[in-house]
């Protein structure tokens, strides 16, 4: 693939990506505001959309091996964490600090980079990981595997808002 084609099918991929995201994000406004066919219009197009992503990204060669893509995946976690640390510095989350946000996503960040390290373990050891479990918080998405705490130690957020996989 050229490079001129190549731009082209990763803006392609971004496209496809935040479409896919924002009309998930619709959907959950019109599910609130009283209409869940129009939500369930949103959510098949962001189906649609996602597949498209996905098709771009096959295109780019994005995905590689379990080992690569753990790689990859802490890699731009363990970036992401970097730059959010910086922007909260010593700030804490929660609900009465302005910068609380940014700091929670701290905090999930680093809930990721220990399941990315378990994974690693696991599959260096050509395991899969023990089925339990993975619970995402609601609020600030810091992720568990096992079981959801009674409220999240980050942003407060009761077990039953954590969406469970």
């Amino acid at each position: 693939m050229d490079s001129m084609t190549r731009e082209s099918v990763e803006a392609a991929f971004a496209r496809e990506s935040r479409a896919h995201l924002k009309y998930i994000a619709f959907a959950r406004q019109a599910k609130e505001d009283g209409y869940p066919n129009v939500a369930r219009v949103f959510r098949a197009i962001a189906a649609s959309e996602k597949r498209h992503a996905l098709q771009h990204l096959e295109m780019l060669g994005g995905v590689g091996s379990t080992q690569e893509n753990l790689r990859e995946a802490y890699e731009r976690d363990e970036r992401k964490a970097g730059e959010i640390c910086s922007m909260c510095g010593e700030s804490e989350g929660g609900p009465d600090n302005p910068g609380g946000a940014s700091c929670d996503t701290l905090e999930a960040e680093k809930s990721h980079l220990l399941l990315y390290d378990e994974a690693k373990s696991a599959v260096n050891s050509d395991e899969d990981l023990e089925e339990t479990p993975i619970y995402v918080c609601g609020g600030c998405g810091r992720t568990v595997r096992g079981e959801a705490p009674e409220r999240c130690p980050v942003c407060d957020t009761p077990s039953e808002e954590f969406e469970v996989y």
